[in-house]
C-alpha cells in the first residue's frame, strides 16, 4: 500500500476496476486513511518544530495558533451545525471537483470541473442581490458551462492526455498550496516556510489522488470528508 501511495508517477496507469466491491473498495479507503494518519502524525512533529522557529527566532505569532484561531472563528460564525456541514461535506466534494474529478480526462468530469470553478467564482461577493437569486444564477451559470464545455473538448482530449502524469503531479502541489490561505494573515517575510505547513495537505493529495483513481470520485470524497471530521474533532478537543 504504502508503495503504491509513494509511486506517483505511476499513477497515470492505475486502473479503476469497475467489477471490485463496495466492500473491497471501503477497505482499501480504510487502509489509505491510516497510512496517512501516520504521515501526518510525522508531518505534524515537523511542523511544530518549524512553528518553534516562526516563534523563537522571527518572534512573530504560531502560525499552529493563527490555523486554530481561524478554524474557531469559522465555526462561531456559521455555528457547529453549518461550519461542520461546510468543512466536512462541502468543501471536500467542492475541493475533489476541482482538483480530482478530471484527472481520469474524461469528458463529463473535465465538464464538471469547469462547471466547478464556475460555481465558486460566481460565488464571489461582486452582486449586491438576495442571496437565494446569487445562488440561482450560480446554478444556472454551473450547468450552462458544463454542457458547453462537454461540447467544447471533443478534439481536445486526446491532446491533453499525454501530460495526464504532469497534470496529475500539478493537482497534488496546487491541493496543498490552496491550503496556505488557512494560515492568514500571511506573515510575507517567511512565506518560504508557508509549503512546510501545508505538508500534511500535500500527503492528503497523494492519498486522495491515489484512491480517487484507483476506486473512484465517491471514494475520494468519502475519504476527504472523514480526514476533514476527524482533524476538525481533534482540534476542538485538545
Amino acid at each position: 500500500m504504502i508503495r503504491e501511495l509513494i509511486e506517483v508517477n505511476n499513477y497515470r496507469s492505475i486502473v479503476n476496476d469497475q467489477s471490485e466491491s463496495i466492500y473491497i473498495k471501503f477497505k482499501r479507503t480504510l487502509k489509505v486513511y491510516l497510512v496517512l494518519l501516520i504521515g501526518l502524525l510525522i508531518v505534524g512533529l515537523a511542523i511544530e518544530a518549524v512553528d518553534q522557529v516562526v516563534k523563537n527566532t522571527f518572534h512573530l505569532k504560531s502560525l499552529v495558533d493563527i490555523n486554530k484561531t481561524n478554524f474557531k472563528t469559522f465555526f462561531l460564525k456559521n455555528g457547529k451545525v453549518k461550519a461542520f456541514l461546510i468543512a466536512c461535506i462541502f468543501i471536500p466534494i467542492m475541493e475533489e471537483f476541482l482538483f480530482r474529478i478530471w484527472l481520469d480526462l474524461k469528458k463529463n468530469n473535465i465538464a464538471i470541473f469547469f462547471a466547478t470553478i464556475i460555481f465558486v467564482v460566481s460565488g464571489l461577493k461582486v452582486m449586491t442581490l438576495p442571496p437565494y437569486v446569487v445562488f440561482l444564477i450560480r446554478i444556472i451559470l454551473s450547468i450552462g458551462i458544463f454542457f458547453l464545455t462537454r461540447y467544447l473538448i471533443k478534439d481536445v482530449i486526446f491532446r491533453v492526455t499525454i501530460y495526464q502524469k504532469q497534470l496529475i503531479i500539478a493537482s497534488i502541489i496546487l491541493f496543498g498550496l490552496a491550503h496556505i490561505s488557512n494560515y492568514s494573515p500571511i506573515y510575507w517575510k517567511i512565506i518560504y516556510l508557508y509549503p512546510i505547513y501545508v505538508l500534511p495537505q500535500l500527503l492528503m493529495g497523494v492519498g486522495l489522488t491515489y484512491t480517487r483513481l484507483k476506486s473512484g470520485i465517491f471514494w475520494s470524497i468519502f475519504l476527504h470528508c472523514l480526514i476533514n471530521s476527524i482533524s476538525l474533532l481533534m482540534i476542538f478537543h485538545r
